[in-house]
């Protein structure tokens, strides 16, 4: 310092690498220089270690930083360090090897290009090594038409490697794999070739386009004929129709090299009904289309018989198409015969329950003998439940024609009958659909009460339904009433009530209550049915509800212990020896209080809880090869407040682990084991809560080159918990799992030519499930919590050409916390600016901060101040001033929405006390101290803080850094002096 402290100051030295510099290239030993009150000069040093390696690499820097904290004293200025290296040059290069970025150096035609990579076994020397690729003597690929070589490139001076690009040719002519030796030729270098298998795309072959087609008996049909590769040799296809009687075909097709990608058209001209077959020959001199076997084109005939259309269906039947869409399959005798086929304009009526198609048709023409049966097909576009139907010779009933084998074509609705001369039409039941009130259904186990719906249908049914209500699944002991519901034809609009109950023994699952309707006109369809999911649980009442909440807050601090642990490990350097740190709550250090808490013990005292003697306690050991094991133990109380139910517990987690250093990762196996024990009170009701868990995390973290982190664990866990309520007692089990990340780090840099403004961030996210099974009491719970923080701060130094510097600060964090416990946003945003003159006698600041809270929506906290202070000279004599005004608090509180169990309680009473106005005020001047020893300083304050104003009188005398004396009297009432004293030997 310039002049001695006024107050104790720590500075926290940190030290970052500059690019390319890393942090392995260092190592930093002890972090923390303190300043004793009085002091100018720091006691302890901080060590900084260079790494030394066998790499010639440039010359490195170091960035060394310190963040001061007490005595109102700035920042000190950031320090390069310079890492100078001590290795010679590595020797000429000698090798030089060819590579591809080709699996197994294989490549299809189609792929565009080859990477290849010309590397060396050193790095090359000053002016690189130029490389030019040629193709070796065992090639079989020819240039141009397979392949074309790059142009020369060249391996810069201090690298080991380039790369080029070998472009393939996709041609489309069916040919064996081809090889391309790859080669160079550089003076003084011994060179690997690379050999490179180019494999063919393209596969003879003859697509037609057609497998069946149908022609009409004195008309023409077409298909297509292409070749799938090119072919060095002509081939010709030669297509010939198997039944020249039904169908011809003409023409040879000849395809060039020039021409095989042109289809070429087949033409298929029609005789009479019937079936043929369209074969095709290839022949050519080319390997790959000497032996191909082509596809066959199925070819049906049609004729006009009678104004009717003809066609073959199977043996011995024939088709008829009629201009009205009805399709008529006839025994073959009948082919010839003229069919009459009229339209109905005005058809019957349809019977109930049923609705007429738009089309009714009358055949006629046809006698069928004994045994003869016709399927007779009209189209329909209805689904569902739709069938032919035949009206009697009395024109009173309808007949339902059975379907043909193999059902209805598609898009038709298809009956067989043995005779022609009826009336034939489609019909379409029209059946009402079942509406149930609601999707699912909860049900408590002995409510009396039980739990309703309605089941209803959208219209009239044709006679009477009856519908079924049967209960399906395993739950046992539900009931439903009524169990049968009749809807008639006058109850269209008729809604039933059914009320579901469950017996107080009935266990928590799932069941599935089942709706069949039935009626005199309607068949038995699945779809036509309904069901409705139902789930049974218990009238748990306060207990699962502090079941669900215990296990939010349990899992969410014994998670978050686990957490903490890890990423505190992860983001310390390794320990070069063993470290045990205890608990030192009350200041006594770590043997100091082991011995109180066994005078406490043989006083007759309550021996203090284990679990909280180790709480916050440490340990570390290395064991070599850059392996460490390390243990961490964690307390927390915690209280909650939802739906007039309270809770409130404590956690105590201990977590063992054992990693591994190994260059940029750190990566390992924690074991953790947490115990919780609480209480949940209701309006009438206590319940006491008690788990263990135990639980596996293997975790891994890996530092980045722009001195950058990110870490990442796992958790599973398994463990009981055990609940009880006056002399009811349960247990289950519990599971849990975890997943957290984080990320830390420098994030960047603003430089200009007055100075640098450094930003880092500090994040991470973790995510809990906790379950719960059932017992005989209670049904299975789960829960869920999420958090997610940031901290991002920075800081800068400009130096202004008056001689002054700018010290800018800023500070952001933010925080949400959901799930099934306390959950919502926390943000904060704090800001600095300093300002400090050449001498070291003039500072001045201006600061601002805003706080969000979320648990309560309508709370903002922020501060405003300034201050600006005038120093003595470096012997303490002179005139010293300091002037601060403030509005809000204005120290930064971004660790407090970090460091917060959860964010209940954020928005305070005392956080509102201090959102006060404030001016204070300090005149003084220092002066000789008696016999000319030291320094006393007379001075004068004033503070105000919004309508209470106070005066100060008092003196300060420092002799050296051993003996303080201060002496103040101030007007409050009562008046008062004050004297403090310290004395250092």
């Amino acid at each position: 310092l310039s002049g001695a402290s006024s107050a104790a100051v720590t500075v926290e030295v940190s030290a970052t690498p500059v690019n390319p510099a890393v942090s392995g290239d260092f190592t930093l030993s002890g972090t923390t220089l303190t300043i004793a009150t009085g002091s100018t000069a720091s006691t302890g040093t901080v060590t900084i270690t260079a790494n030394d390696n066998s790499v010639d690499t440039p010359n490195k820097m170091v960035t060394v930083s310190g963040t001061a904290s007490g005595g109102g004293v700035a920042n000190p200025s950031n320090q390069t360090l310079t890492i100078t290296d001590d290795d010679a040059a590595a020797a000429s290069p000698t090798t030089l090897t060819l590579s591809t970025n080709a699996a197994r150096n294989t490549a299809a035609e189609s792929a565009g290009t080859v990477t290849v990579t010309a590397t060396l076994d050193r790095p090359a020397g000053t002016g690189g090594v130029a490389v030019t690729l040629a193709a070796g003597n065992a090639s079989t690929a020819t240039a141009s038409s397979d392949y074309t070589l790059p142009g020369a490139f060249t391996i810069t001076a201090g690298a080991r490697s380039a790369t080029a690009d070998v472009t393939l040719v996709d041609d489309a002519v069916d040919e064996d794999d081809e090889t391309l030796v790859l080669t160079t030729t550089v003076s003084g270098l011994t060179v690997n070739d690379v050999t490179l298998t180019i494999t063919d795309n393209d596969n003879a072959g003859v697509t037609v386009s057609a497998s069946s087609l149908t022609v009409t008996a004195g008309s023409e049909v077409t298909y297509t004929v292409v070749l799938n590769s090119q072919p060095t040799t002509d081939v010709t296809v030669t297509p010939s129709s198997g039944t020249p009687s039904v169908a011809t075909v003409g023409g040879t097709l000849t395809f060039t090299d020039s021409d095989w990608n042109d289809p070429q058209t087949v033409t298929v001209s029609g005789l009479k009904w019937g079936r043929a077959t369209v074969s095709h020959a290839v022949t050519s001199t080319d390997s790959g289309y000497s032996s191909l076997t082509l596809p066959a084109v199925a070819v049906t005939g049609h004729a006009v018989v009678g104004g009717n259309t003809v066609s073959p269906e199977r043996p011995g039947t024939v088709r008829v198409t009629a201009p009205s869409g009805l399709y008529l399959i006839l025994p073959e005798v009948h082919a010839d015969t003229p069919v009459a086929i009229t339209t109905e304009t005005d058809p019957p009526e349809a019977p109930p329950g049923f609705r007429l198609d738009d089309t009714v048709v009358d055949i006629s023409g046809v006698t069928l003998g004994t045994g003869e049966t016709a399927t007779v097909c009209l189209p329909t576009a209805e689904t569902g439940e739709t069938s032919l139907q035949r009206q009697s010779g009395t024109g009173t009933e309808w007949v339902v024609l059975e379907p043909p084998p193999g059902g209805s074509l598609t898009g038709f609705a298809c009956g067989v009958t043995d005779r022609l001369a009826v009336f034939a039409v489609t019909v379409e039941l029209v059946r009402p659909a079942l509406v149930l009130s609601t999707d699912a259904l909860t049900v408590t186990a002995g409510a009396e009460d039980g739990t309703a719906y309605t089941v209803a249908l959208d219209r009239a049914p044709v006679g009477s339904v009856t519908v079924d209500v049967t209960v399906g699944g395993e739950a046992a002991g539900l009931t439903v009433s009524p169990a049968r519901l009749v809807f008639t034809e006058d109850g269209a609009a008729q809604t039933v009530t059914v009320t579901v109950t469950a017996s107080t023994d009935a266990q928590p699952g799932e069941a599935t209550l089942m709706h069949d309707p039935s009626g005199e006109r309607y068949l038995d369809d699945a779809d036509w049915s309904a069901t409705l999911a139902v789930t049974v649980e218990k009238d748990d009442g306060l207990r699962r509800q502090a079941r669900q909440a215990w296990l939010a807050r349990f899992g969410r601090t014994a998670a978050g212990h686990v957490a903490e642990a890890v990423g505190e490990r992860l983001s310390a350097a390794p320990a070069e020896t063993a470290k045990l740190t205890l608990d030192d709550a009350d200041g006594l250090g770590g043997p100091a209080m082991l011995a109180a808490q066994a005078l406490q013990r043989l006083g007759g005292e309550t021996e203090t809880d284990a679990r909280r003697v180790l709480a916050n306690s440490a340990f570390e050991a290395p064991l070599g090869d850059g392996w460490s094991a390390w243990g961490r133990g964690a307390y927390t109380e915690f209280d909650g407040h939802e739906d007039g139910l309270d809770l409130d517990g404590e956690v105590w987690t201990g977590t063992l682990g054992l990693d591994r250093a190994q260059g940029r990762w750190r990566w390992g196996l924690a074991l953790s084991h947490s115990e919780g024990d609480g209480e949940a009170r209701g309006a009438d009701e206590r319940i006491r809560l008690d788990s263990t868990m135990s639980a596996a995390h293997p975790y891994a973290r890996y530092e980045m080159q722009d001195g950058r982190a990110a870490w990442g664990m796992l958790g599973w866990g398994e463990g009981r918990l055990d609940s009880r309520t006056g002399a009811d007692a349960s247990r289950t089990d519990l599971e849990m799992r975890m997943a957290a990340a984080g990320i830390e780090g420098s994030v960047g840099k603003v430089e200009s030519g007055r100075g640098t403004v450094a930003l880092s961030l500090k994040a991470d996210a973790l995510a809990v499930r906790m379950e719960a099974d059932s017992d005989e009491a209670l049904p299975e719970v789960e829960a869920d919590t999420q958090r997610l923080r940031l901290r991002l701060e920075g800081a800068g130094q400009c130096e202004l050409e008056s001689g002054g510097t700018l010290l800018p600060t800023l500070e952001a964090g933010l925080r949400w916390d959901g799930g099934d416990a306390e959950t919502g946003l926390g943000a904060e945003f704090g800001t600095e600016l300093r300002f400090a003159d050449a001498g070291g006698r003039l500072d001045a600041a201006l600061s601002a901060r805003t706080l969000l809270a979320h648990e309560d929506g309508d709370y903002e906290e922020w501060g405003v101040g300034g201050s600006v202070t005038l120093r003595p000279d470096a012997a303490g004599r002179g005139l010293s001033l300091r002037l601060e005004s403030m509005h809000g608090a204005t120290d930064a509180r971004t660790g407090e929405l970090w460091d917060r169990h959860d964010l209940g309680g954020l928005a305070t009473d005392a956080a509102l006390a201090d959102a006060a106005t404030r001016f204070a005020a300090e005149l003084g001047y220092g002066l000789n101290g008696p016999g000319g020893r030291g320094t006393l300083t007379p001075y004068a304050s004033y503070e105000r803080r919004d309508a209470t104003a106070r005066w100060r009188l008092g003196a300060r005398l420092k002799a050296g850094d051993h003996l303080h004396l201060h002496l103040e009297g101030f007007d409050r009432d009562p008046r008062a002096l004050e004297i403090r004293a310290s004395l250092r030997w």
